[in-house]
């Protein structure tokens, strides 16, 4: 497996293998890249490396749903099909750390700072660890969507947030780091609500967080959202040009963007704070969403697939930059 690299305003890093990709993950800090096959089922984890470009570190032949990197440490969580634990792998050790037990993970996610490690499986349970408290006390939130398969799992310092694959999106507000009591048992609720306290019928499929400003992103059915958190009776929404769904969602804060991803290519949005006193009229569902906040400003750029065929798979920050992983997944 070959990974190219092409310079340009964004980034464009192309993926290339002989078997089929289902799917990239790169870190945060854009240093590792996992590449994720099929037919036969491998898991190929890739260094950035100034010098010599991106060289493979290692390779794990396992069926794997989802896997995720903690932020600053060489680790890797890996979600196995039918598995009862969330495996975890030291890279440049080539070693296995404990796992962590929980059956049927479908999704991992790490917070930020690498402190807390998220899962969804297949029964709709979510739970969080906190990986720096003492092994008995680790387990801090313990929930459960109302039905469903979880697809996806995001973690912040403000909640949860949960994505099925009939294009539900729940949310679990997270306990204070310090609160006494231990693990927290709670039930998750519906992440878009609006003023009249009834959920949106929208399908999401992507989910982003700010890391500094209260401003969170949901993309779907060819749409994208960006609210404050926790103030769902004020959100700006904008359509775009990406296809059916938005699959892919990332602030670059010292950018001001935000990048989503989806069928038809990429797009980059600008980001401001500050509030119109004017309406965005939109029409069915969202009609009622009222008074703006102008969170997404406007498009700043489209970027199309650098060959005919390849589809964005994963985008993060490679040293300040917008970098998109581009691969065909038909191949």
């Amino acid at each position: 497996m070959a990974v190219e690299l092409r310079k340009n305003d964004l980034r464009n890093i192309v993926i290339s293998s002989s078997s089929p990709i289902r799917t990239a993950v790169p870190s945060s800090d854009g240093r590792f890249l996992a590449v994720v096959n099929t037919s036969p089922d491998v898991v190929t984890v890739h260094n950035a490396d100034s010098s010599l470009g991106w060289s493979k570190v290692c390779e794990l032949r396992m069926q794997v749903c989802s896997l995720a990197f903690r932020p600053g440490l060489g680790e890797l969580a890996l979600a196995r099909v039918d598995a009862h634990a969330i495996e975890r792998r030291a890279i440049w050790a080539h070693m296995s750390l404990p796992p962590i037990r929980f059956a049927y993970p479908t999704c991992v996610s790490y917070s930020d700072d690498g402190r807390y490690l998220a899962a969804g499986n297949r029964e709709g349970r979510v739970m969080v660890w906190d990986l720096e408290a003492e092994p008995g006390r680790r387990i801090v939130l313990h929930g459960k969507i109302t039905s469903g398969r979880i697809t996806s799992i995001s973690i912040s310092q403000y909640s949860v947030v949960m994505l099925t694959a009939g294009g539900g999106c729940f949310r679990i507000p997270m306990p204070h780091a310090d609160a006494p009591g231990g693990m927290r048992v709670a039930a998750a609720r519906p992440a878009l609500v609006g003023g009249d306290n009834r959920p949106y019928q929208w399908d999401v499929y992507a989910h982003a967080v700010h890391p500094f400003m209260p401003l969170e992103a949901f993309g779907g059915e060819g749409g994208l959202l960006v609210s404050r958190h926790q103030v769902m009776d004020s959100v700006w929404v904008r359509q775009t040009r990406l296809g059916r769904y938005i699959h892919r969602l990332k602030f670059f804060p010292s950018l001001r963007l935000l990048l989503a991803a989806g069928e038809e290519g990429v797009e980059l949005w600008r980001t401001e704070s500050i509030v119109l006193s004017r309406k965005w009229m939109v029409s069915g569902d969202f009609a009622k969403l009222g008074r703006a906040v102008a969170t997404v400003v406007e498009k700043v750029e489209s970027v199309t697939a650098p060959e005919p065929g390849l589809k964005p798979l994963a985008v993060t920050d490679l040293e300040n930059c917008p970098a998109i992983f581009w691969a065909n997944v038909n191949c």
